[in-house]
């Protein structure tokens, strides 16, 4: 549409017949208290400063708004019948969309994503033209690249959080651009884990989101492998990718530098390809390497052990092992499986060493004897229990708990809930406090409420008691006060105990080889048979009594 020149008016108009327009970036959170005070000014004086608007260019008798929206909002909520307006009639679309840049994209007080959202809209009507939206706004390349990404990008838990959630209004641009860097889904991964820290300075969420990033030219393994891991496609294939979102990362266009510098965004998938890379190795050194181990160099936690243990079996841990050479007495070829040498052939030797699960093997040494095997295999029998009674633990209901009655129930879920606590999350400034007291409310005023709030109880404490399952140290010393008190809660949902156990112990047996182990541990001494000695018989030769023959 062409400009045509016409005469601004001051009026009255109909709230109903203004209709924003699309261009403005403006990102209105309405129970906001600032907004909810303007509302009420609205509502008693209305609105003082008037709004923009144009001669609708396809509604006749409407009007399109170009600037005031928060206005034009809090007008409606406060149920207000007309709203002052500065007409510019029948003006062009290149001169409405000036007088909505003028007030609305060139504002000091944009926040983060209302940037974003005025470059995304300023790239569709510069048809992707980066440097003409740069000098539009007297921005550089790069700004603009960032704010396009965050508004592209960022999902929509976090858009929603950046207005809403007290924890998260005060991230700038840098947080969310390191955090739009990301796909989707492990946005929202970190999402969740992001309401554990009041707040995080620039510098700290970079350090926290770095491990995420795996730099492709260091992959041990190869980054154009679509046969690696099964159903999942090569790297270079990926949209997860550093270099599929340029401007996030790097401060050049250069598509070598990108290329160079291109990392992993997907955290899951690299770790799942170094492991199949690893398993591929062990396989290729087990062959020329019969006594083939496999090694850490850095300490590990005790769910970083459970799993290298179900991926490699034998795990000797990093404090129980010594670097030796090749053609050493004692020395054992190990595979390496962290570190910068990950996938390297190391020789090592060492005399005793905890292989996961807290499993302990001499090697060489003395053997262990028969009865402490045994313990051991208890003790390792016992952790299996806490985890499997954790999980079913998980999975009972407020009608799981064994009592005689409603009332001797809720009184036993009220005993757990002031011994062990209840799970509850940290408030986090006033709204989420006001949250809070809206939930209490919400529970006491629900049809049923004295059930609804115990069957509540239930699940928080229900979290606690089975934090309170979790055993951390070596699974072959599980103390016997960690399985009293399982069995304890164990009775008290109603769990068989007896047929867990006999389940555990079809699950990890005694070893057969025990069967020919001595008290000492050393194989049986197998006593030779004795043989009976044959009788000899004469000889037969030609000068034998021929008495018969006689």
């Amino acid at each position: 549409m062409t400009a045509t020149k016409t005469q601004e008016t001051y009026c009255l108009l109909q709230v109903s017949d203004v209709i924003p327009t699309k261009d403005n970036p403006r990102i209105i959170n309405t129970k906001s208290d600032s907004f909810l005070e303007l509302v009420d000014s609205v509502r008693a004086r209305g609105v003082m400063v008037p709004i923009h608007v144009r001669d609708h260019p396809e509604q006749k008798g409407k009007y399109q708004l170009l600037a005031g929206e928060r206005r034009l909002l809090a007008a409606k909520q406060a149920n207000v019948e007309e709203i002052r307006a500065l007409n510019h009639g029948a003006i062009g679309d290149d001169e409405a969309f000036e007088i909505t840049f003028i007030e609305n994209y060139a504002r000091a007080d944009l926040t983060p994503l209302e940037q974003g959202k005025a470059v995304a809209t300023l790239l569709g009507k510069y048809k992707g033209d980066t440097q003409a939206v740069a000098s539009k706004m007297g921005r550089s390349v790069r700004w603009v690249l960032q704010r396009a990404a965050v508004e592209k990008n960022l999902s929509k838990e976090w858009k929603k959080a950046v207005v809403e959630d007290p924890a998260c209004m005060d991230l700038t641009a840098s947080h969310l651009q390191l955090i739009a860097a990301f796909p989707k889904d492990l946005q929202n991964e970190f999402f969740e884990d992001y309401h554990f820290y009041e707040y995080l300075p620039v510098k700290e969420l970079e350090k926290k989101l770095a491990d995420r990033l795996r730099l492709l030219t260091l992959a041990k393994f190869s980054v154009n492998d679509a046969d690696l891991v099964k159903g999942v496609k090569a790297c270079t294939a990926c949209r997860k990718r550093t270099a599929c979102q340029p401007g996030l990362f790097d401060d050049t266009a250069d598509g070598d530098t990108i290329r160079k510098n291109d990392r992993c965004l997907n955290p899951n998938c690299w770790q799942q390809k170094t492991t199949a890379w690893l398993k591929k190795r062990f396989t290729e050194l087990k062959a020329e390497h019969r006594k083939l181990i496999c090694i850490t160099t850095e300490k590990c936690g005790y769910s970083q052990e459970l799993q290298l243990t179900k991926d490699f079996g034998k795990v000797v841990f990093a404090a129980n092992w010594k670097a030796s050479k090749e053609g050493t007495k004692d020395a054992l070829p190990a595979l390496q499986l962290d570190g910068d040498d990950a996938g390297s052939l190391r020789w090592v030797r060492f005399a005793q060493v905890r292989l996961g699960y807290g499993k302990t093997e001499k090697i060489p040494g003395k053997p262990t004897p028969l009865r402490d095997r045994r313990v051991m295999l208890k003790a390792k029998r016992a952790a299996r229990f806490l985890v499997k009674l954790e999980e079913i633990v998980k999975t009972k209901t407020l009608e799981d708990v064994t009592a005689t009655d409603g009332d001797r129930r809720a009184t036993q879920v009220i005993a757990l809930a002031i011994v062990f606590g209840v799970d509850e999350p940290y408030m986090f400034g006033n709204s989420a406090r006001d949250h809070a007291w809206a939930k209490v409310a919400k529970l006491t005023s629900a049809k049923d409420a004295g059930r609804h709030v115990f069957e509540q109880l239930w699940v928080s404490v229900r979290t606690v008691l089975c934090r309170n399952l979790e055993y951390n140290g070596p699974i072959t010393q599980t103390p016997a006060s960690c399985v009293n008190a399982a069995e304890t809660l164990a009775n008290m949902v109603g769990v068989d105990i007896k047929t867990l156990k006999a389940d555990i112990e079809a699950e990890i047996p005694e070893p057969r080889t025990w069967a020919n182990l001595a008290a000492d541990g050393t194989p049986k001494k197998v006593k030779p048979e004795k043989t009976a000695k044959k009788k000899s018989s004469p000889k037969k030769n030609g000068n034998a009594n021929k008495t018969g023959d006689q």
